[in-house]
């Protein structure tokens, strides 16, 4: 059995499983009702957060309650689960559309969320626990490695900007759909009114971090951006 195989362990009740890995993409409305994977996704997702704020209650003692939220948001957040997702090759087992798994991004780390609702029903609080911990932590999640890095490039360009006293602004330039009907955004992130980078996403949060990506490589990796930036800045305050 390739499910089997692939997590490592057998299944009692099949089914579950089935659903996990089935993204809406694939089904017709009223199938997804029943049978795509977003009911056992919000499952998951309070399933690792309970899990990874025990681990980290238990392992960092002297951390306060701020620290260790700011730890639970690293391990958590999309972008991580998504790599954790990808090192499972869920990307293999997962059902969606190939348009889907083109563009939307969190396909697979959505996946994830939603095995662990599904072996949360299957097997148990216990369980699921033991298998974040000894599978998915000893073998796809090295958390001294996303604790002391940061993925989240709105907040870093952000910060970027407010430290220079630039203006940074977000603006949806175009919704359109896929072939599912899924609205995709795309935004354009400017920064001291220059252009600063475009991205897309199903989601207006998704696309501003696929914006802020771009535009933070090029505030760290092009001189000549950051010298337009400064020239910028310098007329808009003669302007002033």
């Amino acid at each position: 059995m390739v499910i089997q195989k692939q997590l490592g362990f057998t299944p009692h009740t099949l089914e579950y499983y089935t659903v996990a890995l089935s993204h809406k993409s694939i089904l017709s409305k009223k199938e997804r009702e029943s049978k795509s994977n977003e009911r056992l996704e919000y499952l998951g997702d309070a399933v690792i957060e309970t899990i990874v704020s025990d681990i980290l209650y238990k392992r960092y003692r002297e951390a306060n309650e701020g620290e260790l939220t700011n730890m639970r948001v690293k391990l958590v957040q999309r972008g991580t689960l998504n790599r954790v997702a990808e090192k499972m090759n869920l990307q293999k087992l997962v059902k969606s559309s190939a348009l889907n798994k083109t563009h939307n991004f969190n396909v697979n780390g959505n996946a994830l969320e939603a095995l662990m609702g599904a072996i949360y029903l299957d097997k148990g609080f216990e369980f699921s626990y033991y298998y974040w911990e000894h599978h998915i932590m000893k073998d796809y999640l090295d958390m001294s490695v996303e604790l002391n890095s940061d993925h989240d490039y709105k907040s870093k360009l952000i910060e970027w900007c407010q430290k220079r006293h630039l203006r940074i602004d977000y603006k949806v330039v175009e919704e359109s759909k896929d072939d599912n009907h899924n609205i995709i955004f795309k935004t354009e992130v400017i920064i001291n009114h220059k252009h600063g980078g475009f991205g897309t996403g199903y989601s207006k949060k998704e696309s501003q971090q696929m914006a802020s990506r771009i535009a933070y490589y090029k505030l760290t990796e092009d001189p000549e951006f950051q010298k337009e930036l400064k020239t910028k800045k310098g007329q808009n305050t003669e302007e002033g």
